[in-house]
Formats: C-alpha cells, sequence, structure tokens
C-alpha cells in the first residue's frame, strides 16, 4: 500500500466468521421505553460553504483558473414528513438519516468523519461515572448503509487507538493529534495525503500535475477538485472480514506516525512520486524504474511492515483467510512488492531471524532465499533513522550500520548479506 494509494495484495475470498448485521446496533440502553430527547448545544460553523470554497480556490490557484462561484458538491437536506404514509415512504426509501439537525453540537456518540461526522445516539445512562462503555456493531449487509457506516467507524476508531498503544509501547511517534480521517464505502485501499500539513506550492504542484482525475482519490473527494478540502487521511470500509479492515487501518496510520518523523517537505516529495508512478506504471507503487522509487520503497515497506506486525498483535491466529496463515507469517514469507523494489519482509527481518527456505515476491513471481542472520533490532531503533534524510533503502542501510550497530553484536557483512538478499 501507498503513503497516497495503497494498493493490498489480491487475497482469496475467505469464509464469512463474523456474525451478520442486525437490523439495529447492539446498544444497551437505561431504559428502551424511555424517549430520549436530542439536545441541540451550539451551531457549528460549517467551513465547507460554496463561498468560502470558492474564495480558497481563488487564493489558491486563481493564477490558473478563477470561479465566481464554485458548484455545489452536496447539499444537506431536511425532510419533514405530514403523514405516517410519508414517514413509511422515507424509511423505504434505502436512504440513511439521522433525527438531529448536523449543523448543531449535540449529546451525539462522535465516531469519526465521512461527508460529515459519522455519529449514533448511544443511549442514556443515569448517575455516577462512567468508562470503557461497549457499544456492538455487527457486521454490515447493505453497502454505504448504517450498519456499513458505523461497523467501519468503530473499526476504524479502535484500530487507532491500537496502534496508539503500540507505538508507544515500541517507542515510535504516534499519528499526529487532529487527523481528519475520510472512510470510503466502496473501496479497499487507502491514503494518508497529510493535505493540512502540506505548504500550498506542493498542493499546488499535486493539482496541476493531475491528481484529480487519477483515480487516486475516492470518487466523492475527486470530484470536489480543491485538494486544501481533501482530509488528511481516506480509508477503504468494503470488508467484511475485521482483521482486513483493521490492517488498512494500520497501514495508513503507520503513514502518519511516519509522517512526523519525515516533515511535510519528505512527505510532499512523497505525492509527488506517487502520482508520477501512477500516472507512468498504472500503479501508484511503481516499480524500480519509476521517478524517485526509493522514496516510495522506504515509506511502502515501512507501512506494509507495522501493519502486518499490529495486524498480528491484535488478531493472531484468529485471521478470515487462514489459507495465508498469520499476518506476521505473510510478511515473512515475502521478500518485495514487485522484483528489486519495496522490500516488504526486510524490517522484519532486521529484527528477528526466522526465514522461510523461499521468500516471494508478492507480484511478478520473483523469489529467492533471504540471508538473515540479523536480529535484535527493534522497531524503536529501526524508526529513528528513518527520518527526512532516509529516502532510499541503501541509504537506510548505512544509517543502521553508522547508527545503531556499534555495540549491538550484529556483523556489518551480515547487514549487507540481508539487504542483498532483497
Amino acid at each position: 500500500m501507498l503513503g497516497w494509494s495503497c494498493e493490498k495484495e489480491v487475497l482469496p475470498s475467505p469464509a464469512m466468521t463474523e456474525t451478520e448485521a442486525s437490523p439495529e446496533p447492539s446498544i444497551v440502553f437505561r431504559s428502551e421505553k424511555d424517549s430520549v430527547p436530542t439536545i441541540l448545544g451550539a451551531q457549528r460553523n460549517n467551513p465547507y460553504t460554496v463561498s468560502n470554497m470558492t474564495q480558497a480556490w481563488n487564493d489558491l490557484f486563481g493564477q490558473h483558473k478563477t470561479y465566481a462561484a464554485l458548484p455545489a458538491t452536496h447539499h444537506y437536506v431536511k425532510f419533514d414528513p405530514q403523514s405516517l404514509e410519508e414517514y413509511k415512504a422515507l424509511a423505504e426509501s434505502g436512504i440513511t438519516y439521522v433525527d438531529f439537525p448536523l449543523d448543531y453540537v449535540g449529546n451525539t456518540v462522535q465516531f469519526w468523519r465521512l461527508l460529515g461526522t459519522v455519529t449514533d445516539y448511544g443511549g442514556e445512562l443515569g448517575g455516577g461515572s462512567y468508562n470503557n462503555i461497549q457499544t456492538e456493531y455487527n457486521l454490515w449487509n447493505n453497502q454505504g448503509g448504517r450498519d456499513h457506516r458505523n461497523w467501519s467507524a468503530a473499526t476504524v476508531m479502535n484500530a487507532l487507538h491500537h496502534f496508539h498503544t503500540e507505538a508507544q509501547n515500541d517507542g515510535i511517534n504516534p499519528p499526529p493529534m487532529g487527523l481528519d480521517i475520510y472512510l470510503t464505502a466502496n473501496r479497499t485501499d487507502g491514503i494518508a495525503l497529510m493535505t493540512s500539513q502540506i505548504s500550498d506550492p506542493f498542493l499546488e504542484q499535486w493539482t496541476v500535475q493531475g491528481l484529480f482525475g487519477s483515480q487516486l482519490l475516492p470518487d466523492a473527494l475527486d470530484n470536489i477538485s480543491i485538494l486544501s478540502v481533501v482530509p488528511d487521511v481516506a480509508i477503504g470500509c468494503n470488508f467484511q472480514n475485521s482483521d482486513r479492515q483493521w490492517a488498512i487501518a494500520q497501514h495508513e496510520l503507520a503513514h502518519t506516525s511516519h509522517f512526523t518523523n519525515v516533515g511535510a517537505v519528505f512527505w510532499g516529495q512523497l505525492g509527488l512520486a506517487t502520482l508520477n508512478a501512477r500516472i507512468s506504471t498504472g500503479s501508484s507503487w511503481g516499480d524500480e524504474n519509476v521517478f524517485d522509487a526509493g522514496r516510495l520503497a522506504i515509506c511502502e515497506s515501512w507501512a506494509e511492515h507495522l501493519e502486518h506486525v499490529y495486524t498480528d498483535r491484535a488478531y493472531g491466529i484468529q485471521v478470515s483467510n487462514t489459507f495465508l496463515g498469520t499476518f506476521i507469517n505473510r510478511l515473512d514469507a515475502w521478500r518485495n512488492h514487485r522484483l528489486n523494489h519495496v522490500p516488504i519482509g526486510l524490517h522484519l527481518d532486521l529484527i528477528d531471524n526466522v526465514e522461510p527456505a523461499t521468500s516471494d515476491d508478492r507480484i511478478g513471481g520473483g523469489s529467492g532465499a533471504v540471508m538473515d542472520n540479523v536480529t535484535g533490532l527493534t522497531n524503536g531503533q529501526l524508526f529513528s533513522v528513518l527520518d527526512a534524510a532516509t529516502d532510499d533503502p541503501q541509504v537506510y542501510r548505512q544509517r543502521i550500520i553508522n547508527d545503531l550497530l556499534p555495540g549491538s553484536g550484529i556483523a556489518v557483512g551480515d547487514v549487507d548479506a540481508l539487504f542483498n538478499s532483497y
């Protein structure tokens, strides 16, 4: 997967193991007979009005094209049924509704952002102080419906909490605070643009070089044509197995963590490399010959590493696709994503020295023995050298030799042999 548009291997469709979706989320109320009113607070300020977006466009890109008014991309509609027949028509329409005005702060539980914040009312508890209240959302059937939205948002929220915990345990940076995360119902890839952190010149370069229309963005975002309002992270949610949803979330969160170590200029350059790879090869990962292939290889391999390690820590042997085995075993079995490009298994090999007889490239049919006599480095140590200066696997090799080997007992020749295996 990519820091921008993250692609995954094609996996066989496993048998379903989760509980099928129920008509409503499994939420326990204090009294199901009680009617709990929605309590409205202050009205929200909507920063995405047509006038604001038009001004933002003209400020950023007016030298190329100006607008008197950009076209509206979404409309906020209030329905006011006056009869049981009208209520029935709304209920049978298949549209997801909320029974409170979205432009007000209310007593809803905020889970995450789609085009508006994903919210669900969790009931009311009386008296006392509470924490760790469990709300269960079962698996969904209707793509894009309420069950799908709530299950995906809850899974991603739990994955975010898990990443923070594991990052702290490993001594690596957590994702930045205040990330704007978008969930898309019909995709299985992800993208971590970190738009709010990137300077205007890079935003303009991404736009001019064809980001919109490249299919790197989910459809709803691809039609906006204003990069400054695109969220920091988009995560595909077209999964019906929680471990796979968890994995894509860990991957994108790994990118956001990596961002904190490399900075906005590095990430802007990664964006240009990704877009160029997409245009020149049709793949946002590209191959060993694309522009800035080393930067792509470092960023994607690290995100793949943490994706599999952190998902394995959460799920262990309880995986939906038992044919592929545990997530850590999958990582051990792979060498590169493509021949000589994106060394998926390298980081784990610097930590352990467990290897199959032959490791495979994920795409292209390449394979070979990996000479792994290196063991004992940690995720925290590896992360410490993955800063803005490390923009290529060979730079990574030298940083490990210079910064991490002294006093470790690890031989330089063993590190060289391992890197040469990839």
